[in-house]
């Protein structure tokens, strides 16, 4: 569609303090989430933190593969 190709690699470079400060936040609250948390809500909450940190993170936060795998092309 359009004449463009399925595929394609992005050539925007993302990088600076507003993508690495939010990734760290998120990073650190998952990894606190996970070690405070019962650990019979872990997979619950884990779940909630992640579709946050995508709403909320400048990134869509990396943590969640499908999100970073789509960012990449």
């Amino acid at each position: 569609m359009f004449d463009v190709d399925v595929l394609q690699f992005s050539s925007k470079i993302r990088t600076g303090t507003g993508q690495w400060l939010p990734e760290v936040v998120a990073t650190f609250g998952l990894n606190l989430v996970i070690l405070r948390v019962p650990a019979h809500r872990v997979a619950g909450a884990v779940a909630v933190y992640i579709g946050a940190a995508c709403w909320f993170t400048a990134s869509t936060s990396f943590a969640n593969p499908a999100a970073a795998l789509g960012r990449m092309f």
